[in-house]
């Protein structure tokens, strides 16, 4: 049962995501071997029998969720026939028919909407939701920030150290043993929110350049072979002396992706110590890296599809049209940019990590958009901890391995990936999932201000920086009080 506010274009995203699933992938998926189903189907049931089934009596179980026309987080109430809706609805029907309950979603499309309506609740004491889906940024944080959220670590019922819950996403939000947010593919959002670098290869044959997926393979994807494969490719396409909207570059980012540039470098923002944590950007490695990005952006090599577009008076379609029209070799964005714009796309086009800062980093690191609605927490007016703690368990774990299957092989992986490359290059994307506390928190503007450095959208850091720094600490400082009060 819905609550509606504003769902329409909410519903309409989720017919579109859904639609991802069919010709001809539906078949693969039900054409799988029967002996493999049953034993799958054996082993859910064998874990979900662990969890108690606590029964509600008819009474609601009660979501409240954002979810937007490109991020949505729900779904329609029946079955429709599109795969991925048809698995949310097996789930949640299968979760109704465990805990004699109803599942009741109250859903906003704005995320500061949501978040002043449960302050006010919260604040006046009102029972009114279970469970909160909504941003790490603008959304968690906030009620983090105001006392406003219980502690998952001690409900006996949920399992957080489980594979389907964001292991990152609860380092970042655990203060004194106390965890007061997680992530994982119960929000569906969740599956949409990694950072990833698309490529397009009919450009890169064309320019004959090396074999990108080598490149990630070998470790040698790095800062150094992004900017030599960019080199050349820009131009002043319409001739008029200047680069702009209508001109080829060899990279089109968006602000955040100076987040995920940065944390793929195997850098850190805040790094948590044993007496809380440690803003980590104005160290020597921190400003190498920083330094070498925006060398690389200060170039008309490069456009930032948040900043000079928008500058230009160019709605919001100018941050696509770039690569749909092959008009960038590579494109730094959300995985949901590909999920939503690009699986129709005439160009073939691979899918990778963000760049290594170098050979002698050890990984490839994925920055999570913390603007997206992946984050999870319960209220703390909630009354009814343990029921609500194996009603998430029950939904998370049939989400990880009934609907993030479907995702991952009906819609990522056949619908965006083109081949078995870029399906390998997703699985290395998902391996090293950052969540970052500075991106949940973004303390005193120091998250924000980074990012707009690191894509060339401003000057100066370190002098900048170090005049917000002191703000900085003291916001984080002023997070681990607002922890302490709750005990």
């Amino acid at each position: 049962m819905y609550k509606k506010r504003s769902l329409a274009a909410i519903l309409a995203a989720v017919l579109l995501l859904a639609s991802c699933g069919q010709s001809g992938s539906e078949s693969d998926v039900t054409s799988q071997d029967t002996g493999a189903q049953t034993s799958a189907e054996q082993t859910t049931a064998d874990y979900l029998s662990t969890i108690e089934a606590f029964d509600f009596g008819g009474e609601p179980f009660r979501i409240v969720v954002n979810s937007m026309s490109d991020r949505p987080n729900l779904h329609e109430e029946e079955h429709t026939g599109e795969v991925i809706n048809d698995a949310m609805v097996d789930r949640d029907r299968k979760i109704e028919e465990m805990f004699k309950t109803k599942l009741e979603y109250t859903a906003y499309e704005a995320r500061l909407e949501l978040s002043a309506d449960l302050r006010r609740l919260i604040s006046a004491g009102d029972d009114v939701y279970d469970v909160i889906i909504t941003t790490p940024y603008e959304g968690i944080n906030v009620f983090a920030l105001n006392g406003m959220l219980s502690d998952l670590s001690s409900i006996g019922t949920l399992d957080l150290s489980a594979d389907w819950w964001s292991a990152s996403m609860n380092e970042a939000m655990t203060h004194n043993g106390r965890t007061y947010a997680t992530a994982g593919p119960m929000a569906l959002c969740y599956c949409y929110s990694p950072y990833a670098f698309f490529v397009n290869l009919n450009m890169a044959e064309d320019y004959e350049l090396p074999d990108v997926y080598e490149l990630v393979r070998s470790g040698k994807w790095t800062l150094d072979s992004m900017t030599s494969m960019m080199k050349g490719i820009s131009e002043d396409l319409n001739s008029d002396g200047a680069m702009g909207l209508d001109d080829r570059y060899g990279l089109v980012t968006t602000l955040e992706a100076g987040k995920a540039f940065y944390l793929g470098c195997g850098q850190r923002m805040a790094v948590k110590t044993d007496s809380g944590a440690e803003l980590k950007m104005d160290g020597k490695s921190a400003i190498d890296v920083l330094e070498k990005l925006s060398s690389i952006m200060m170039t008309d090599d490069t456009i930032c599809a948040d900043g000079k577009i928008s500058g230009m008076g160019a709605t919001s379609d100018a941050k696509i049209r770039f690569f749909l029209e092959a008009r960038a070799l590579f494109t730094a964005s959300p995985l949901q940019w590909g999920v939503i714009n690009f699986r129709d796309m005439k160009d073939d086009y691979a899918i990778l990590p963000y760049p290594k800062y170098d050979e002698a980093q050890d990984s490839y690191y994925t920055h999570m958009n913390s603007y997206f609605p992946y984050g999870i927490a319960i209220p703390i007016t909630n009354t009814r901890l343990d029921e609500t703690g194996a009603v998430m368990e029950a939904m998370a774990y049939l989400s990880q391995t009934t609907i993030l299957p479907k995702i991952n092989e009906v819609v990522l992986k056949e619908k965006i990936a083109r081949d078995e490359d870029s399906k390998e290059m997703l699985d290395i994307l998902f391996e090293n999932v950052i969540i970052d506390l500075n991106t949940i928190f973004d303390f005193g503007g120091s998250a924000r201000l980074l990012r707009s450095f690191a894509v060339g959208e401003s000057e100066n850091f370190v002098s900048s920086y170090a005049s917000k720094k002191s703000v900085a600490e003291a916001d984080m400082q002023a997070m681990f009080e607002a922890y302490e009060k709750l005990g």
